[in-house]
């Protein structure tokens, strides 16, 4: 049913939030240099879209793992990380 990827995608979300909180201000220092003053927006918008792009390559693994788990629960982890390894 739609609980047995409850966890799943409770992860993904965790991992895709972290990863756009936590990359957000490496990736600014890296285009802006702090000693020019506060960086302007569209360098805001680089940042914060560069986040949202890396989030979302690094959590569509999980997202596949989540849905195989919807499709068949009897799936082990272990199950699942092999299948998304030869997709």
């Amino acid at each position: 049913g739609l609980q047995a990827g409850l966890q799943m995608s409770m992860f993904r979300e965790l991992f895709k939030c972290s990863v756009r909180i936590g990359a957000y201000k490496p990736i600014l220092n890296r285009i802006h240099d702090k000693r020019y003053g506060k960086a302007p927006w569209y360098k805001s918008l680089v940042a914060g879209g560069s986040c949202g792009v890396l989030s979302a390559l690094w959590a569509n693994p999980l997202d596949l793992m989540k849905t195989k788990r919807q499709n068949n629960p009897a799936f082990s982890t272990r199950d699942m990380l092999m299948l998304v390894r030869r997709e």
